[in-house]
């Protein structure tokens, strides 16, 4: 029961960082830590064997990464680094129950809606 109860924690983390928009350089770093934190704060009260824990939080370290790496190159040559990294920043701020929560859906800020504007005048799938 506790392993179902983890991977849904990763299913929903997951989600939460492919479709918010990929970000440019180190902000991509940031906004994975800060899913990576999310995690960690939604284990609390749990029964999760720290081993799952762990592998978990590995796995989220490689699917948030490969996932903005993707995309890096593109929104950089695009000239939207300075969008995608004021979405990231917003991002960082949103309270991780809001971003964790799946009754709200994926949570868009200001900036990420200026940023996706952007990215698709620009051509630039961010999605």
């Amino acid at each position: 029961m506790q392993i179902k109860k983890s991977l849904s924690i990763l299913a929903a983390v997951t989600v939460v960082a492919v479709s918010a928009p990929s970000f440019a350089e180190l902000k991509g770093k940031e906004i994975c830590e800060k899913m990576k934190t999310c995690v960690i704060e939604s284990f609390d009260g749990q029964e999760v064997p720290e081993q799952m824990k762990q592998i978990l939080l590995q796995q989220l370290d490689q699917q948030c990464l490969a996932e903005f790496d993707k995309k890096k190159d593109e929104i950089i040559n695009a000239g939207l680094k300075g969008e995608a990294n004021a979405c990231a920043d917003s991002m960082i701020e949103v309270p991780c129950e809001t971003l964790m929560s799946p009754e709200n859906g994926v949570h868009e800020t200001e900036a990420c809606a200026t940023f996706k504007t952007a990215a698709e005048k620009a051509g630039v799938s961010v999605e």
